[in-house]
């Protein structure tokens, strides 16, 4: 997995629309976050799991992802 800068984020004014979105980016830094949580929690580290939780839900990119995910779920609910 490529390592990415936890503090490089991709700023949002240069994203206009959800397309200009640089999506594998997204995902890599999310994942990268992800295993970083699980490796705190393996190792029992809760002060880093929390802070590694903090950064991923007020990160752009995890704001983003869960938005999108959030959208595509809602999109494909059927109303009856």
């Amino acid at each position: 997995m490529e390592n990415i800068n936890n503090n490089k984020t991709i700023p949002k004014s240069s994203v206009a629309n959800w397309q200009d979105i640089p999506w594998n980016l997204v995902n890599l830094r999310v994942q990268d976050l992800q295993s970083k949580i699980v490796k705190a929690t393996q190792e029992n580290n809760m002060n880093e799991v929390y802070k590694l939780q903090n950064q991923l839900v007020t990160s752009f990119e995890g704001r983003a992802l869960g938005k999108c995910s959030d959208e595509f779920r809602w999109k494909n609910t059927r109303y009856w």
